[in-house]
């Protein structure tokens, strides 16, 4: 997910005072003899919930403190280095985050009468326009006025992956200069999604929700078991990295927190459950950066164990956000409207940020920068920053001056029984912290600071 699943049909909760007030018998120890059943997320009034963009926000910006530092990692140093050294881990966050979304999107159109119709075309819309359009330019377009134009030519039949959202399957048994070449290697993970979208649905509409959270914990177990042999008998990295079956996973991860929260698990259990696998995860990822080395993605346990242990911590974060409380200091923080802004983005920021690193280390060299600061350590942050900020612009233009004509089509397919979802994508401007410019968003900053749980 990437950063492709939609915003709007969060099932969480806008006005928690409102939510504690309607059910404080469930959330505190009550006398009372007639206690009332523990409240479900799932009875909450839908909404759309910062938090889950926050944690996009997150996702996208660790993908590309990676990408637009690769070449000059070993210069960071301390926690700096370790951000960017993990930063592929933001593509595991963004498939649980799809993994979620999707799954309650599905879970609550079931009834729907024109479930399939509906759900495939609302994503093509999304999806669709950018990734082809884009390709569209980079194959069509620029070859025809840039001198890469026979580097095209010369691989024109590597682009049937790309074209085909296979690049994961091309990326492990292909020939892959063409993507390499042009930075185009990061669509793995949409191909991933995309093929996730292929099969998911019919689960969900075919199964009831305690056989497709059965489902999930297969899905789970066989991913890590598959890594595990795959490692064992010493295969190729990218296989255990990029294909599906041995990611699915995360997305599965993601998929059984949607059906839990449509459970009759109370939302005090669901809390503590979630608090206590994100922190035992989150102790096994401290362990496993600590005494195995370095935090590659090929690293041998990070490739067989590590990828379920960073997809449960992930989830236990993401139920966390949920929890219905003002002293929920984990959602404030991921509520900060700055983050948001790179989480309503970051489909665009993920499709155009790699392809532009070449620019970027030509608009921002760091060789430059170096001799202005007379600082290795800070002339590469500041091209990191210069990078991230000019994706964010970019994203930004591509997504009112483009995306936004065929988002509005989706308004014909709305998803009938889903609680929320008519209004996943938000076609009006007022949606968007950027929308009003930096006034609205210095304004929404000291909206959240006066919110702060301390």
């Amino acid at each position: 997910m990437n950063p492709i699943a939609p915003r709007g049909f969060n099932v969480v909760i806008l006005n928690s005072e409102k939510f504690l007030r309607d059910n404080l018998q469930t959330l505190e120890p009550s006398t009372a003899s007639n206690v009332r059943r523990p409240t479900r997320l799932s009875t909450i009034v839908p909404g759309h919930i910062p938090a889950l963009d926050g944690l996009r926000g997150i996702a996208i910006l660790l993908v590309m403190l990676y990408h637009f530092s690769m070449a000059y990692i070993h210069a960071f140093s301390g926690v700096l280095y370790q951000m960017s050294n993990i930063g592929w881990c933001g593509v595991d966050l963004f498939f649980v985050l799809s993994g979620f979304l999707i799954t309650g999107i599905l879970c609550d159109a079931k009834d729907d009468k024109r479930y399939f119709q509906n759900f495939y075309m609302r994503r093509v819309l999304r999806i669709f326009p950018l990734y082809y359009g884009f390709l569209i330019v980079v194959f069509v377009v620029l070859p025809l006025i840039h001198h890469f134009s026979p580097f095209v030519r010369q691989h024109m039949g590597e682009q049937v992956w790309l074209w085909t959202y296979l690049t994961n399957f091309g990326y492990c048994f292909g020939s892959h200069d063409l993507a390499i070449g042009l930075n185009l290697a990061h669509f793995w993970s949409l191909a991933v999604e995309e093929q996730f979208y292929l099969i998911w649905p019919a689960i969900i509409f075919l199964t009831k929700p305690k056989t497709a959270m059965r489902i999930c914990s297969v899905c789970m177990g066989v991913a890590l078991l598959l890594r595990i042999v795959l490692v064992m008998k010493h295969a190729n990295p990218l296989i255990t990295f990029n294909l599906t079956p041995c990611r699915m996973d995360s997305l599965a991860v993601g998929a059984l927190c949607a059906l839990l929260v449509r459970t009759n698990i109370s939302v005090r259990k669901l809390w503590k459950g979630a608090g206590a696998t994100a922190l035992v995860a989150g102790l096994a990822i401290v362990f496993m950066l600590r005494h195995h080395g370095e935090s590659q993605a090929e690293n041998p346990v990070m490739q067989s164990i590590g990828y379920t242990i960073l997809a449960l911590f992930f989830g236990g974060i993401l139920l966390l956000s949920l929890y219905p409380s003002k002293s929920n200091f984990l959602s404030w923080i991921l509520s900060c409207p700055l983050l948001v802004v790179f989480g309503i983005y970051s489909y665009g920021i993920y499709v155009f940020h790699n392809p532009m690193t070449t620019a970027f280390n030509r608009w921002f060299p760091v060789k430059s920068l170096a001799t202005e600061f007379h600082s290795s350590s800070i002339c590469l942050e500041v091209h990191v920053l210069c990078s991230i900020l000019t994706s964010l612009l970019i994203a930004i233009l591509s997504w009112h001056l483009y995306e936004n004509h065929f988002l509005k089509l989706k308004n014909r397919f709305v998803l009938k029984g889903n609680r929320g979802v008519a209004g996943e994508n938000h076609q009006t401007k007022s949606d968007y912290p950027t929308a009003n410019g930096p006034k609205r968003i210095v304004r929404e900053l000291g909206d959240w600071l006066s919110r702060r749980p301390f």
